[in-house]
């Protein structure tokens, strides 16, 4: 049981932090394939692999422990890193961005209803991410518009999970020695 609570407990960190360094990667290469202030001698391929990999794990624990909004997003985000991966982001297609932006309007209503306004935040700029991203929309400075709200998004979803962390610490300094206990329950019986 003990260990299940930690689970449910360590997700949200997980998954907040791994879609904060996706968010802010891409944002960050979308920038610089606009104005090119760093260097792009690399390829971001195996890092959006590892984030979009490691999202869905902490999206299927997350919605196990019922935290279904939560795990919901992870998985949005998990499936759109996993896109990225195997495609250049302009080739990805509008139908999935579309898809996208109304699974996260359901999310962003799910969110209001239950007063989590982090990821009522998160969702809404992940629909304005996906709409604005659109090939259809072809308009100018679309990148810059694109990489500033994922950017935004990076920074809430980083905020949401120094939040979490601090939550996950309160709980650990509350709990004592009882909390950091790795031992299987069964021995206790």
């Amino acid at each position: 049981m003990q260990s299940d609570v930690k689970i449910a407990i360590v997700a949200p960190v997980m998954g907040f932090l791994f879609v904060a360094i996706y968010y802010l990667m891409v944002g960050l290469n979308r920038l610089n394939s606009e104005y090119g202030f760093l260097s792009d001698t690399g390829s971001l391929s195996i890092p959006i692999l590892v984030c979009g990999v490691s999202l869905l794990v902490v999206a299927f624990v997350s919605m196990f422990k019922f935290h279904m909004i939560g795990g919901m997003t992870f998985f949005m985000a998990g499936i759109a890193a996993l896109y990225v991966y195997n495609a250049d982001v302009v080739a990805i297609s509008d139908v999935f961005r579309l898809v996208v932006a109304m699974v996260s309007l359901v999310l962003v209503y799910m969110s209001y209803r239950v007063r989590d306004f982090r990821l009522m935040i998160f969702n809404t700029l992940m629909v304005i991410a996906f709409i604005a991203a659109m090939n259809t929309l072809d308009y100018d400075h679309q990148n810059l518009i694109v990489a500033s709200v994922l950017m935004i998004g990076g920074i809430v979803a980083l905020a949401a999970a120094v939040s979490e962390w601090i939550y996950l610490q309160d709980v650990m300094i509350d709990c004592g020695d009882d909390f950091i206990d790795f031992s299987d329950d069964r021995e206790e019986s």
